[in-house]
Protein backbone atom coordinates (compact mmCIF):
# COMPACT_ATOMS: atom_id res chain seq x y z
CA UNK A 1 0.00 0.00 0.00
CA UNK A 2 1.47 3.48 -0.84
CA UNK A 3 1.58 5.64 1.74
CA UNK A 4 3.51 8.60 0.52
CA UNK A 5 3.14 11.60 0.05
CA UNK A 6 2.87 11.60 -3.76
CA UNK A 7 0.13 9.86 -3.39
CA UNK A 8 -1.31 11.57 -0.71
CA UNK A 9 -1.28 14.62 -2.76
CA UNK A 10 -2.17 12.78 -5.46
CA UNK A 11 -5.46 10.81 -3.36
CA UNK A 12 -5.92 14.77 -2.18
CA UNK A 13 -6.31 16.52 -5.26
CA UNK A 14 -8.47 14.02 -6.98
CA UNK A 15 -12.01 15.86 -5.99
CA UNK A 16 -14.22 13.89 -7.56
CA UNK A 17 -12.91 10.66 -5.72
CA UNK A 18 -12.76 12.69 -2.38
CA UNK A 19 -16.45 13.90 -2.79
CA UNK A 20 -17.56 10.20 -4.03
CA UNK A 21 -16.20 8.81 -0.39
CA UNK A 22 -17.58 12.01 1.74
CA UNK A 23 -20.90 11.23 0.59
CA UNK A 24 -20.20 7.44 1.28
CA UNK A 25 -18.43 7.79 3.82
CA UNK A 26 -15.28 5.85 5.46
CA UNK A 27 -15.54 2.38 6.28
CA UNK A 28 -13.66 -0.19 8.08
CA UNK A 29 -10.75 -1.34 6.36
CA UNK A 30 -10.47 2.14 4.61
CA UNK A 31 -7.15 3.86 4.79
CA UNK A 32 -7.51 7.61 5.25
CA UNK A 33 -4.62 10.41 5.86
CA UNK A 34 -5.18 13.25 8.23
CA UNK A 35 -3.44 16.16 8.45
CA UNK A 36 -1.47 17.02 11.65
CA UNK A 37 -3.87 18.94 14.23
CA UNK A 38 -7.26 17.16 12.62
CA UNK A 39 -9.48 16.38 15.01
CA UNK A 40 -10.43 13.12 13.01
CA UNK A 41 -8.44 10.70 14.84
CA UNK A 42 -4.98 10.64 17.72
CA UNK A 43 -2.88 9.60 14.45
CA UNK A 44 -1.99 12.80 12.13
CA UNK A 45 0.49 13.12 9.80
CA UNK A 46 0.12 9.32 8.44
CA UNK A 47 -1.44 7.23 6.64
CA UNK A 48 -3.68 4.62 8.50
CA UNK A 49 -5.80 1.95 8.51
CA UNK A 50 -9.67 2.43 9.57
CA UNK A 51 -10.17 -0.18 12.21
CA UNK A 52 -13.66 1.10 13.52
CA UNK A 53 -16.83 -1.11 13.91
CA UNK A 54 -17.54 -2.48 10.36
CA UNK A 55 -21.42 -2.22 10.68
CA UNK A 56 -20.68 1.68 10.92
CA UNK A 57 -19.78 4.34 8.37
CA UNK A 58 -17.68 7.30 9.25
CA UNK A 59 -17.60 10.97 8.23
CA UNK A 60 -14.24 12.15 6.42
CA UNK A 61 -14.19 15.76 8.24
CA UNK A 62 -9.92 16.42 8.40
CA UNK A 63 -8.81 13.47 6.12
CA UNK A 64 -8.52 12.33 2.69
CA UNK A 65 -9.67 9.00 1.73
CA UNK A 66 -6.62 6.87 0.38
CA UNK A 67 -7.79 4.68 -1.71
CA UNK A 68 -6.05 0.69 -2.41
CA UNK A 69 -5.94 -0.85 -5.72
CA UNK A 70 -8.54 -3.23 -5.42
CA UNK A 71 -11.12 -0.23 -4.43
CA UNK A 72 -9.81 2.07 -7.45
CA UNK A 73 -10.15 -0.88 -9.61
CA UNK A 74 -13.77 -1.17 -8.94
CA UNK A 75 -14.30 2.79 -9.64
CA UNK A 76 -13.80 1.45 -13.24
CA UNK A 77 -15.82 -1.54 -12.74
CA UNK A 78 -13.62 -4.42 -12.11
CA UNK A 79 -14.94 -7.10 -9.82
CA UNK A 80 -13.05 -9.74 -7.28
CA UNK A 81 -15.04 -12.09 -9.66
CA UNK A 82 -13.67 -10.78 -12.94
CA UNK A 83 -9.92 -10.16 -11.12
CA UNK A 84 -10.25 -14.08 -10.32
CA UNK A 85 -10.93 -15.29 -13.54
CA UNK A 86 -8.62 -12.67 -15.55
CA UNK A 87 -11.43 -10.99 -17.01
CA UNK A 88 -10.05 -7.25 -18.61
CA UNK A 89 -12.17 -4.03 -18.40
CA UNK A 90 -13.27 -3.51 -21.97
CA UNK A 91 -10.59 -0.11 -22.72
CA UNK A 92 -7.69 -2.32 -21.36
CA UNK A 93 -8.95 -4.90 -24.29
CA UNK A 94 -9.60 -2.87 -26.70
CA UNK A 95 -5.66 -1.31 -26.29
CA UNK A 96 -4.70 -4.97 -26.39
CA UNK A 97 -6.56 -5.77 -29.48
CA UNK A 98 -4.98 -2.41 -31.42
CA UNK A 99 -1.52 -3.52 -29.96
CA UNK A 100 -1.91 -7.24 -30.75
CA UNK A 101 -3.06 -6.13 -34.51
CA UNK A 102 -0.09 -3.74 -34.28
CA UNK A 103 -2.00 -0.49 -34.50
CA UNK A 104 -0.77 1.30 -31.73
CA UNK A 105 1.53 0.37 -29.36
CA UNK A 106 1.63 0.45 -25.15
CA UNK A 107 3.37 3.52 -25.28
CA UNK A 108 0.05 5.07 -26.89
CA UNK A 109 -1.78 4.44 -24.00
CA UNK A 110 0.16 5.17 -21.84
CA UNK A 111 0.51 8.51 -23.57
CA UNK A 112 -2.89 9.03 -23.55
CA UNK A 113 -2.86 9.15 -19.53
CA UNK A 114 0.10 11.31 -19.64
CA UNK A 115 0.44 13.37 -22.35
CA UNK A 116 3.34 15.75 -21.02
CA UNK A 117 5.15 12.09 -21.08
CA UNK A 118 5.69 12.20 -17.30
CA UNK A 119 4.89 8.54 -16.14
CA UNK A 120 7.83 7.76 -14.48
CA UNK A 121 6.49 9.52 -11.61
CA UNK A 122 4.33 6.59 -10.76
CA UNK A 123 6.25 4.76 -8.05
CA UNK A 124 3.65 2.37 -7.09
CA UNK A 125 0.74 0.41 -8.79
CA UNK A 126 -1.80 2.34 -6.17
CA UNK A 127 -0.65 5.73 -8.85
CA UNK A 128 -0.81 4.25 -11.50
CA UNK A 129 -4.37 2.77 -11.10
CA UNK A 130 -5.37 6.63 -9.63
CA UNK A 131 -4.37 7.90 -13.20
CA UNK A 132 -6.14 5.34 -14.80
CA UNK A 133 -9.32 6.02 -13.02
CA UNK A 134 -8.93 10.18 -13.48
CA UNK A 135 -8.33 9.62 -17.19
CA UNK A 136 -11.11 6.92 -17.64
CA UNK A 137 -14.23 8.11 -15.23
CA UNK A 138 -12.95 11.83 -15.43
CA UNK A 139 -10.89 12.51 -18.47
CA UNK A 140 -8.02 14.22 -16.19
CA UNK A 141 -4.45 14.06 -16.43
CA UNK A 142 -1.74 14.38 -13.48
CA UNK A 143 0.81 17.60 -13.78
CA UNK A 144 2.54 16.44 -11.05
CA UNK A 145 0.94 19.09 -8.59
CA UNK A 146 -3.05 18.77 -9.77
CA UNK A 147 -5.74 16.54 -12.09
CA UNK A 148 -6.39 18.56 -15.00
CA UNK A 149 -8.99 18.27 -17.64
CA UNK A 150 -8.12 16.74 -20.65
CA UNK A 151 -8.06 18.53 -24.23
Amino acid sequence: MDCGSVYIKMCEKAEEIQDEKRKAGVFHGDYVYAESGSLFTHFTGIVELLTGNPNLRYGMVGCVFIPRQDQLQEMIGVTDEMRESGWKPDFICQWDWAIQQGRLTESDYISSIFPNGDYEFCESWEQLWLAIVMHEKYHKTWTGENWVAEK
